[in-house]
């Protein structure tokens, strides 16, 4: 890659987030969790697409880990993304 070329991210797809988070320190820190307190625990996500996906379904019940439902389009009450949108919006002023 040439100095000063962009490059565009891929992301987090469904398989690498069944494969380096579900089955690596997500279980084992919900394993860990249930051992101490001997209560379940529920995974909490949104509804990003790699969280979705079907190999991360089935990963998930291969697991053995239940997860909270979300419904598709619940609102986004994290007050930092509306400060993110204000600095790329001031930044693409420039």
């Amino acid at each position: 890659m040439e100095r000063g070329q962009w490059v565009r991210a891929e992301g987090l797809n469904g398989q690498c987030y069944a494969d380096q988070i579900i089955r690596g320190p997500l279980t084992q820190a919900i394993q860990t969790l249930q051992d101490q307190r001997g209560a379940p625990y529920l995974s909490v996500e949104d509804n990003e697409p790699a969280h979705t996906a079907a190999v991360a379904n089935r990963t998930w019940a291969d697991v053995g880990i239940e997860r909270l439902d979300h419904p598709s389009s619940s609102p986004d009450l994290n007050p930092i993304e509306n400060m993110w949108g204000i600095l790329k919006t001031r930044l693409y002023a420039y």
